[in-house]
């Protein structure tokens, strides 16, 4: 009965995901296929509780969910820490990949160029007076 509940909360996720990525699986050639192999994987009683025991140590260690001792009595391993999930790791990772921004030389430069910038804006707008002149002309 427990590797049911534990499938149908595979199962919800796993239908959530794919459909947030319907829009993108309709460009993908054979996503149908993969989808269906995924499918047909997840229903194979060792995947399924491979992916629950993942789900579950990951959501252990973020702190959303109260660890219980197993069937044996040993109870979960909440020692590691969050920088120890998968999901901690595939963001600093993905995060890596992304382009630094340049960082200026000395923030002085800025700080003139902000005035510089407000200088020559004001100097080109035309006064209230100005605009009042051209229409009554």
């Amino acid at each position: 009965m427990v590797r049911y509940l534990k499938y149908w909360v595979i199962h919800t996720l796993l239908s959530s995901l794919l459909a947030s990525l319907r829009p993108i699986l309709a460009w993908v050639p054979l996503s149908t296929h993969a989808t269906w192999i995924l499918w047909a994987y997840v229903q194979l009683e060792p995947i399924t509780r491979r992916l629950h025991a993942f789900l579950e140590r990951e959501l252990t260690l973020f702190g959303l969910l109260h660890s219980f001792p197993d069937a044996n009595g040993a109870a979960a391993d909440t020692s590691q820490g969050i920088d120890q999930t998968m999901t901690v790791k595939l963001f600093r990772r993905a995060s890596s990949m992304l382009p630094k921004t340049p960082s200026r030389p000395d923030e002085t430069s800025g700080e003139e160029e902000e005035e510089t910038t407000a200088a020559a804006a004001s100097t080109t707008a035309p006064d209230d007076s100005e605009l009042v002149h051209a229409k009554i002309d």
